[in-house]
């Protein structure tokens, strides 16, 4: 009789066990129940498929490569204005991953996650014979202004002035 009370608590703490194990080899989430965040925060986490920007001097590697090309639908992607040089407008600075370039048309294809009070958007170029250097900004929020948190996911294209040629695409920060 005393060996069927101890079958019968088993599948209870078979599940506690298998729940144990399975808790410690994926891990906690840190912090005080933060599992995520927001889009932003995601997207920014995100690994880019472009080279990061030189850290000193704007050259690229001996190593570099071209951008990938462009593989996608056109028809899904709206134009980004391009802001004049030295153009000093208060904006802030969004995160994208490149989608590809279109050699032919000059091109850029991209996508990022837009928070409602940043729009509209507008791309900072800046270029030298080895990369050319794409930073995608939104304007500033009103301060004190209500901003409604839906993040739209855009799908954009930059029109560059000249051919991106062998130079390598670099994601940089406005200013």
């Amino acid at each position: 009789m005393k060996s069927r009370g101890i079958l019968r608590g088993t599948p209870a703490l078979l599940a506690l066990v298998l729940a144990l194990v399975l808790l410690t080899s994926c891990g906690l989430p840190q912090g005080r129940g933060s599992t995520g965040g927001s889009p932003e925060s995601q997207l920014s986490r995100t690994p880019s498929t472009i080279p990061a920007p030189p850290s000193s001097t704007p050259s690229a590697s001996p190593s570099a490569t071209p951008p990938a090309p462009f593989t996608g639908d056109p028809t899904n992607y709206q134009a980004i204005d391009v802001a004049p040089a030295g153009a000093t407008t208060p904006s802030v600075t969004l995160d994208w991953l490149l989608d590809g370039v279109d050699a032919s048309l000059n091109r850029v294809y991209l996508t990022a996650a837009v928070p409602a009070c940043n729009r509209p958007l507008q791309a900072i170029i800046t270029d030298d014979p080895n990369r050319v250097a794409l930073t995608l900004a939104g304007v500033k929020p009103t301060p004190g202004k209500t901003c409604p948190h839906n993040v739209a996911i855009f799908h954009g294209y930059v029109q560059l002035q000249e051919p991106i040629g062998t130079r390598t695409l670099a994601s940089a920060p406005a200013g």
